[in-house]
């Protein structure tokens, strides 16, 4: 009897998990304003510290959250209007930043970007969302919260950085 009644319940189980959900589909956006970029990190309960005009209408926020500060731009903007997300934090470098050592690292770590300022010895890491074809409100959070949580895990892999400002 047994026999029976698990292939029973494991088809009923597949046929459950092949029914069509009844969940509200996500919004899914294909541009941001201010506005939008201030709700996504604030729904992470980060601080927005600070908002400002990059020039051309380009939004940028200083960003608080725990255990770093890091800036979010829009890009590809017009009017206020934003078809991209950039997320930047940035550290001042320590002997142990190199070019050689920042290229190592931008291939063994493909999620975010980093590049060093060589003139303010600045290490930034930076990922870049593309919202062209269009992305689910949740999955912008979902990348602002990784980025928050690659970043730091990135910078000790140098060794200790303090940040830096602007």
């Amino acid at each position: 009897m047994k026999r029976v009644v698990i292939p029973a319940v494991a088809a009923m189980g597949v046929a459950l998990m092949s029914a069509p959900a009844t969940a509200q589909e996500p919004t899914v956006v294909t541009s941001v304003t201010e506005a939008d970029l201030v709700r996504y990190a604030e729904s992470l309960d980060h601080t927005v510290e600070e908002t400002f005009d990059a020039g051309e209408g380009v939004p940028l926020l200083r960003v608080k959250a725990p255990d770093m500060t890091y800036f979010v731009y829009g890009n590809a903007c017009e009017a206020g209007i934003c078809k991209g997300i950039k997320l930047v934090s940035r550290y001042n470098a320590d002997a142990t930043v190199t070019p050689a050592n920042v290229n190592k690292l931008n291939t063994q770590v493909p999620a975010v970007k980093l590049w060093y300022d060589d003139e303010e010895d600045v290490l930034a890491v930076e990922r870049y969302l593309i919202l062209d074809k269009g992305m689910a409100e949740e999955n912008i959070t979902f990348e602002m919260s990784t980025f928050h949580v690659i970043t730091p895990r990135v910078i000790e892999m140098f060794g200790e950085f303090t940040e830096a400002g602007e």
